[in-house]
């Protein structure tokens, strides 16, 4: 989807430090060549997020990333754009970007290079998202909240 910023992380990839690559379905809309590489759709991305140095989301919107969430959890240090719900995801255990998302490709990169720059740095960021994440409500808590607001609506009038 336009909404991903998939060309302004083609973009931060050119150049670049690191190997780059993409995760997803409809990559064969995108141009070919460059610095990414494109993978395909995966049923599991979670070897992928053990593997990688940063999770990188160049989105020009988003609520609440699934994505962000699973790298979070993995310990995958995240990179993201200052957009939507990722704020509150992100603030202080990974780094954000601010900046229109035609800009936004420079400093994407140097966050990235940030990111490999300084190990140490990003293993106490993404520590303390693992500590962020283990707080979230599973499953089973999350829909019975949800269960209990609904049944409290059904008795409004």
């Amino acid at each position: 989807a336009p909404q991903k910023g998939i060309a302004v992380l083609q973009a931060a990839a050119e150049g670049a430090p690191g190997q780059w690559a993409l995760l997803g379905p409809g990559q064969e809309a995108l141009p070919a060549g460059g610095e990414l590489h494109r993978l395909g759709e995966v049923r599991d991305v979670s070897p992928w997020l053990l593997a990688a140095d940063a999770l990188v989301v160049p989105s020009e919107w988003e609520a609440r990333a699934l994505v962000v969430q699973e790298a979070m959890a993995a310990g995958t240090p995240v990179v993201a754009r200052r957009v939507g719900g990722l704020p509150d995801l992100v603030d202080g255990v990974g780094l954000l970007v601010d900046g229109p998302q035609e800009a936004s490709a420079g400093p994407l990169a140097g966050a990235v290079a940030a990111v490999l720059d300084h190990p140490d740095r990003a293993a106490h960021a993404a520590l303390a998202a693992r500590e962020r994440a283990r707080g979230w409500d599973g499953l089973d808590d999350s829909a019975t909240r949800w269960v209990q607001r609904y049944r409290a609506l059904a008795r409004v009038t």
